[in-house]
């Protein structure tokens, strides 16, 4: 298995065990809550509080912080784990994909702008930059 590919589902696997654990508490999708008093809150559909509020952080990062909640993130690494399924050289091997990126350098565009987003990680190699 290409060392791109094995780095990619490496982080999907570390993003959605991090997703499934902050989940345990929680029902549903995150939103936020303003009170009369100026008081934000992320909450679950249930009402039940995941982030109080903290006054060193305003409405922008609450909202941020709940537009990310873990349902929306496990949506997320599917995805992006489909589209390396679909990239992966392996599967081209057993013939039940053809795509575009077999006839182009090898790894394609498309896998690594997805790596792009861990070009923080120590296990990030440059050469895989877009």
């Amino acid at each position: 298995m290409n060392e791109l590919v094995q780095f990619l589902r490496a982080r999907y696997d570390e993003e959605a065990a991090l997703a499934s654990e902050a989940t345990q508490e929680t029902t549903g999708r995150w939103t936020t809550r303003e009170t009369g008093n100026g008081d934000t809150f992320v909450e679950d559909d249930d009402g039940a509080q995941i982030l109080p509020t903290v006054r060193t952080l305003g409405v922008p990062q609450y909202q941020h912080i709940a537009r990310h909640d873990p349902a929306r993130v496990l949506r997320g690494i599917e995805a992006k784990r489909a589209i390396v399924v679909e990239h992966d050289t392996e599967s081209w091997a057993i013939g039940d994909r053809l795509h575009d990126c077999q006839w182009t350098k090898w790894p394609c565009r498309t896998l690594r702008l997805l790596a792009a987003e861990y070009a923080d990680h120590p296990d990030y190699q440059e050469a895989w930059r877009p």
